[in-house]
């Protein structure tokens, strides 16, 4: 039964109800969204991680402390909260001058908390439940009373130098002596002190960058290094899943000691009036960290199997000066570092009175700033600031809690944040055990103490410690509880239908289990009247807006301005106060209401662009997508490639499975099952030859290998191998013309070795000049002259691309025997780049100019001499003679494509003349260089019937939207005109060529400035024309996913 199929082509889209993908077209958006496919992550990218203090969470024997067994007894809280994992602040032995964060024993548990059995229950118990735990790790400093400061105090060897011991400077002073030793330089400690300590035994200064009870260590010694890798070597034996590496940018500091510059010149000698040039965020820091990743990696790696990802987490924490001194911990070049740098944006730098534009500017600063190895993580509240709820009030605390569950990557929730506990202010100077706070006075304190924010959960209205502890032995546990106990806690939170345990618990199940928010792309929106929105989407998924008001005074908002094509929204989530409900549908999404401070988490329906019209309508017949429905009803005459869809990668912007900022071969590899997926019928690959990458493997300097770049012939092996077992196609990049100048050929002939003088085009100049007027397609002479050399050569390229001289025979023969090569070795085609290029004129005359008042340059010559001569054509019918005794031994057709930019009449002779074929394929090119989104429907007839009504009998006919050589289809005719050419593409006759990433509507990125440019096309130009010239914006990364670099490394 024969099928007859209409496409209409329509400047809009077809109205298909569904959940869709479509990029909006507001003024507001400044972070455009990164397509999407799906991707393997680590257990903690879209992780939420419970971090707690144990201390304040439960006391289970009534001494005022919460213990490890108090955790134990409030386990089920966590499991019924759904978070992924737990940080669990420090467990270590310590005096508690610091809350724990001075540490006298790394390899005990203090008995404050329990004891090491007791972790190892609540492992197994976490373990077992499904859930990971991270131990904080303090490794700047130790507690005084630790084994090693004491021995260095003594000046016990080897512990002398385990620490920054350093003699005074003489000073004067004003006291009765007139002098004494003063400490070695001006640095000063967080903690409202000189950062140095006179050590009581000696003369000598140790360096405390926080509490005098917490000496630096030195990370110049080695040993100390060994010491403290063994420590980590430690938990991570016991089952840990995870540290929290605590203050790492403070682990090295100025080995010269230099005094650290006033901001203020006549402000006072403090801490904050500083700049921590010598003692904060030195690249040391990050070097040591990056070491320590290896050892993590090494434990992932040897538990690794089953079929679980068993990654060792290593989280930085670190207040560092900046975004950049941030991402930086996620690691710099080919060092990895953390897999979560904590990102404190939205903890220090959204006030209260924040606006729209500034939420924009932090949350669009990190992703956009992520480097490719890193994960998106937010925290609202942690043990050194103000709680979310007390900066905030309660109903924007819940907003913003909707906001960060929105965004990609892993959450952080401080503990107490899901019933909304705030700040205990009425805690007394006598009652303040924070150092920061008690090193000042009674005046002052409580600008400085965190202990507000530390204060024990609030579990019910029982016994005046809010359940804190059932059994209470004490007057007051060790922080006093908040007094709003008695209506904030957790099970009068439960007993509530809308409470904020309720939205944190819906919120958390929803991060995780949600495709969109877990693979989706992400855009942001600043709305008129400080209205702040995110649009989560993914293709075939739901989509979600959450639209944040920040006035203290309602507004109204139109859902079109996040999504131009939604039709209709309901309410998935909204926050405590406000007047929507849950499951609302909302009857005018033009014109929404929102209350003071109200958030909403929308889930939008939309039109779908027409590609997903066309993908309903080609289902029935193929059963796969508008690609694959191509491949349906075919005679059985028909070849494999004859009604193919062919998928063009470019290779160093596919996938980078090494994280060097290049894409791979293994990468490709990788990525294989997306192409099964689309349902192509091969993929060709720019070139992959070895190559110095002057032109980006288009200048060859070996044939018959891969370039490492790429990797090795066995990486190509394994592609191939792998394509074939998915049933595709793998076709090779050829670019005959001309070799690289590092070819062992061209280096012969520039030497005059045997034969090789003749293996390219050399002339001697006219008038002391080059042999003629042509001009290279570069924008310099088509001659360079090489030093020490008195003839020239030609290259219609780069001057690195000497052109091959096809005259001699030798060459001819050596480019067949290439050939044969990777068909020997199961490549099943090539497409033969520039092919139109590889004679010349004998006789070298002049092009004339098209404008002879014009000037001299390749666009305004008439290419006569250089281009489409008859003997290109007759290579071509040789080299498909090569092809054809291929097909001739096992049946099987090896695919020739060649790619020339040429008229009709010249293009359709590469398919071959009465006596001889051709290419199976010249590269249609009519629909990039003929039409434009100007182009009215008549342009489209003739442009697609000229082709077909030209090619010869038998011929196949192709259509090509984009390549690496002209703009993308979606930057040419906007994204829902390019999704509708896509479905003629795929519904005309013959073979449809898809350039890497039309199936996700990629854009040319016109960002890139001069000094980024890598196509030498328009490095040749200048700043202020070459945006004219460059092919950079259509070879972008591969746009996977919503992470750091889209997923492309």
């Amino acid at each position: 039964m024969k099928l007859a199929l209409l496409v209409l082509v329509l400047v809009g889209t077809v109205a298909v109800q569904t959940h869709c993908q479509v990029q909006t077209d507001s003024e507001t958006t400044v972070h455009l969204p990164r397509q999407d496919v799906l991707v393997h992550a680590g257990w903690w990218e879209s992780a939420v991680l419970y971090q707690l203090l144990p201390r304040s969470f439960h006391d289970s024997d009534g001494d005022g402390s919460g213990d490890l067994r108090g955790l134990l007894a409030r386990f089920d809280h966590l499991i019924e909260l759904g978070v992924t994992g737990i940080c669990l602040g420090p467990v270590f032995r310590s005096p508690m001058r610091d809350g724990g964060y001075d540490v006298s024993d790394y390899r005990d548990i203090d008995p404050l908390y329990g004891s090491m059995g007791v972790l190892e229950e609540l492992l197994e118990r976490a373990h077992a439940a499904g859930l990971k735990v991270v131990l904080d790790f303090i490794p700047n400093h130790t507690s005084e009373q630790h084994e090693w400061f004491q021995k260095s105090v003594r000046k016990n060897e080897p512990y002398r130098d385990y620490y920054i011991l350093r003699g005074g400077v003489e000073k004067e002073r004003e006291k009765d002596d007139g002098k004494e030793d003063g400490v070695p330089n001006n640095w000063q400690s967080l903690y409202h002190r000189a950062a140095w300590s006179r050590n009581v035994r000696g003369s000598e200064y140790y360096l405390h960058q926080f509490d005098t009870t917490e000496p630096d260590l030195n990370y110049r010694n080695a040993k100390v290094r060994q010491e403290m890798e063994d420590v980590m070597r430690f938990w991570l034996d016991r089952g840990v899943d995870g540290l929290r590496l605590m203050q790492v940018n403070h682990l090295y500091e100025d080995a010269q000691l230099r005094d650290e510059p006033l901001i203020d010149q006549k402000g006072s000698l403090s801490y904050e009036n500083m700049n921590h040039l010598h003692t904060r965020d030195l690249l040391d820091n990050y070097i040591l960290t990056f070491d320590w990743r290896t050892l993590f990696d090494e434990y992932t790696q040897a538990e690794a199997g089953g079929g679980k990802d068993h990654t060792k987490l290593m989280i930085t924490s670190a207040y560092t000066g900046s975004l950049d001194g941030t991402l930086k911990w996620f690691g710099i070049g080919n060092r990895s570092g953390a897999h979560i740098a904590q990102n404190f944006g939205l903890l220090r730098e959204i006030p209260p009175n924040s606006r729209a534009e500034q939420f924009q500017r932090v949350i669009d600063g990190w992703l956009n700033g992520l480097p490719p190895n890193g994960v998106a993580n937010w925290v609202l509240g942690n043990q050194d600031y103000r709680r979310v709820a007390s900066r905030f009030g309660r109903e924007r605390a819940a907003g913003l809690a909707m906001l960060c569950f929105t965004l990609p990557g892993t959450i952080f929730v401080y503990y107490g944040e899901e019933i909304g506990m705030e700040d205990n202010e009425a805690i007394s100077w006598k009652q303040t055990q924070d150092p920061l706070g008690l090193n000042t006075n009674g005046t002052v304190y409580q600008q400085y103490s965190r202990d507000p924010a530390r204060t024990p959960f609030q579990w019910d209205d029982s016994n005046g410690w809010a359940g804190f502890s059932k059994t209470p032995k004490k007057t007051d546990p060790w922080l006093p509880v908040h007094g709003n106990y008695g209506v904030r806690n957790l099970a009068q939170e439960k007993s509530s239908n809308r409470s904020m345990y309720q939205l944190y618990r819906q919120l958390i199940a929803w991060h995780q289990q949600s495709v969109t928010l877990r693979y989706g792309s992400y855009q942001s929106f600043v709305l008129p009247d400080n209205v702040f929105a995110v649009l989560r989407s993914l293709l075939g998924e739901k989509e979600y807006a959450t639209v944040l008001n920040l006035n203290s005074h309602a507004v109204t908002f139109n859902v079109s301005r996040v999504h131009k094509h939604a039709r209709r929204a309901s309410v998935a989530f909204t926050s405590l106060e406000g007047a929507h409900t849950v499951g609302e549908s909302l009857q005018d999404i033009g014109n929404v209401a929102l209350d003071a401070y109200e958030t909403v988490v929308l889930e939008l329906s939309c039109v779908s662009a027409l590609v997903l019209a066309a993908v309903a309508l080609l289902a029935p017949v193929s059963g796969k997508s508008a690609t694959a429905g191509r491949q349906h009803d075919h005679s059985a005459e028909l070849d494999w490639w004859e009604s193919g869809v062919f998928y063009q990668i470019y290779p160093r912007s596919f996938k980078d499975s090494n994280g060097d900022g290049v894409g791979d071969l293994t990468g490709i590899t990788e990525k294989l099952e997306h192409l099964a997926d689309l349902g192509v019928t091969g993929v060709w690959l720019s070139p992959v030859f070895k190559s110095p990458m002057a032109d980006f493997g288009y200048d060859i300097s070996d044939f018959r290998d891969v370039d490492p770049i790429f990797g090795t012939m066995a990486d190509l092996d394994r592609m191939v191998e792998k394509a074939k077992t998915l049933g595709i196609k793998v076709i090779l990049d050829f670019v005959p013309n001309h070799t690289s100048d590092e070819h062992e050929w061209f280096v012969k002939s520039l030497n005059n070795e045997g034969d090789y003088r003749d293996y390219y085009v050399w002339r001697n100049g006219v008038n002391g000049g080059t042999p003629n007027n042509w001009q290279s397609v570069f924008h310099t002479p088509a001659w360079t002259q090489p030093a020490g050399q008195t003839q020239y050569y030609l290259h219609q390229f780069d001057k690195k691309q000497p052109d091959l001289n096809y005259r001699n025979p030798k060459v001819k023969q050596e480019m067949a025997d290439m050939v044969r090569f990777w068909l020997d070795k199961g490549i099943d085609g090539f497409r033969i780049d520039a092919i139109n290029h590889v004679y010349e004129d004998p006789q070298f005359r002049d092009e004339e100019l098209i404008d002879p008042k014009g000037e001299l340059i390749w666009e305004n010559l008439d290419h006569k001499y250089t281009q489409n001569l008859p003997e290109c054509y007759d290579l071509i019918y040789d080299w498909r003679d090569v092809f054809d005794q291929y097909k001739a031994a096992d049946n099987v057709t090896r695919l020739m494509m060649t790619e020339a930019y040429a008229n009709l009449e010249q293009t359709m002779l590469w398919y071959g003349n009465a006596n001889r074929k051709g290419a199976h394929m010249p590269f249609n090119f009519a629909m990039i260089n003929r039409l434009s989104k100007d182009s009215r429907a008549n342009d489209f007839k003739v442009v697609i019937d000229e082709w077909l009504n030209a090619m010869p009998a038998g011929a196949r006919a192709n259509w090509v939207l984009g390549n690496h050589d002209r703009p993308r289809i979606a930057s040419r005719y906007g994204p829902d005109l390019a999704s509708s050419l896509a479905v003629l593409e795929m519904t005309l006759p013959g073979i449809a060529v898809v350039y890497y990433g039309e199936e996700i509507g990629m854009e040319d990125n016109r960002d890139i400035t001069f000094e980024e440019t890598q196509d030498p096309q328009a490095a040749n130009t200048n700043p202020d024309v070459y945006q004219q010239f460059t092919r950079d914006p259509v070879r972008t990364p591969f746009q996977w996913d919503a992470t750091a670099y889209a997923g492309f490394t």
